[in-house]
């Protein structure tokens, strides 16, 4: 009785607005489900899904790269729209791809279904966006930034252990059937919070007309702003995803044959991912920081982390000093994307908060597909990390000198 009491407290001191973007934050991650699932399973068991090993790769990876051209077709569903509308279509389709997962069709089908969730993802990330960007100002943006990226990667990583439980005890096919049934019920919380949407959204400038309307969803006062957050964003993500797709490398070439460990190389990368979602819940924390000291100098520090750590790699191989420098990868990583996104939301201008948000959206993308592909292809001819080094520090620094330059002059 004295929990419930707390609790219904708690919840009366806790604004609408801050439990509408719970809300949203809670539905893009069952969402997301079906991605998870697929990154789980697919690689595993893919004669369930009648393909090959090879074609993999290619699933795993369109979606990404799909959403170089689906972040600009979403800016012209959200802009100018009830916040509700596209954050429904948008869990429709995630219902349905993740159903279509079930039907064992071969790889086209499942590549369709790939592409369609790229487009998926697009809408149901800019909502995220701009709802957090609704309900929070310039003291608490980046806390609730991280608090979103925190809420988002929980329930991701809960759905992909849950998955592979539920394919081994029942069957993988039986999965998407679950977790499609799992989004469709999200859908009754937001016919539920319609109003609630309606009544916190931000009334955009009046248009006078069609013309106007249209060039406003293609105009970003702030271009400068825009190409530098893009620069910063790029080359992070580059730096991010880089590390992690070699992170299994450095396990079988450093980690296991200097420790001497009998483990495989699988489930030792399969244990230290768990330490993802652990890190991740340290997010609102670097938004704290964002929010108190501004998200430019925090941002910094982080990459020049990342730098750091990256130049470490190529330098040690011990197996000790680089499995410490692993996890202190996954730290840098989180506070990076947290920093990097409340900065770009801070740097949006009402009015153009989606189109600015989808263009960062692209920038990340980009990075995020670059990464792996220019990290294998460095690292199979250096073996190690120098040429890494080489070539992602210079880029870091002088992300870093061009942000220094635009604090100065803010100054």
């Amino acid at each position: 009785m004295v929990f419930r009491y707390n609790w219904n407290r708690m919840m009366k001191k806790v604004s609408r607005d801050t439990k509408t973007f719970i809300l949203i934050s809670i539905i893009v991650g069952l969402a997301m489900s079906g991605d998870a699932m697929m990154y789980c399973i697919l690689p595993v068991t893919p004669e369930n899904f009648r393909i090959t090993v090879f074609q993999i790769g290619i699933l795993l990876s369109v979606n990404r790269f799909i959403r170089l051209i689906t972040n600009e077709l979403s800016n012209f569903i959200v802009a100018g729209t009830e916040s509700y509308k596209p954050l429904v279509a948008g869990v429709w389709m995630a219902a349905f791809v993740t159903l279509g997962y079930a039907i064992p069709l071969g790889f086209w089908w499942l590549l369709a279904l790939r592409i369609l969730w790229g487009a998926c993802f697009s809408l149901l990330r800019i909502e995220a966006y701009i709802a957090t960007l609704r309900v929070s100002s310039d003291e608490n943006v980046g806390r609730l930034m991280g608090w979103f990226a925190t809420i988002k990667s929980g329930i991701y990583r809960v759905m992909m252990i849950l998955s592979g439980f539920l394919a081994d005890m029942l069957n993988p096919l039986a999965v998407p059937v679950i977790f499609a049934a799992l989004i469709f019920g999200s859908l009754f919380f937001i016919r539920n919070q319609e109003q609630m949407w309606r009544d916190t959204a931000v009334a955009e400038p009046a248009v006078v007309d069609d013309k106007k309307k249209s060039k406003s969803r293609m105009h970003i006062s702030n271009i400068g702003m825009l190409l530098i957050v893009g620069l910063v964003t790029f080359v992070t993500a580059t730096a991010s995803t880089m590390t992690t797709s070699l992170r299994g490398r450095l396990i079988v070439d450093v980690i296991l044959p200097g420790s001497g460990l009998n483990i495989g190389a699988a489930t030792f990368a399969g244990f230290f991912a768990m330490l993802t979602p652990v890190i991740m819940m340290a997010a609102p924390i670097f938004g704290y920081f964002g929010d108190k000291f501004g998200c430019r100098r925090p941002l910094i520090i982080s990459m020049t982390g990342q730098a750091a750590i990256i130049i470490l790699f190529a330098v040690f191989r011990l197996w000790y000093i680089v499995l410490g420098l692993l996890v202190l990868d996954l730290v840098t990583e989180s506070a990076t994307q947290v920093l990097r996104t409340a900065y770009a939301g801070k740097s949006s201008l009402p009015g153009e908060q989606a189109l600015f948000m989808n263009r960062f959206s692209t920038f990340q993308d980009a990075g995020s597909a670059a990464g792996p592909f220019l990290g294998y292809a460095i690292y199979a001819v250096t073996n190690d990390f120098t040429g890494i080094a080489l070539v992602m520090v210079p880029l870091i620094m002088f992300s870093i000198f061009i942000l220094a330059r635009l604090e100065r002059k803010n100054a």
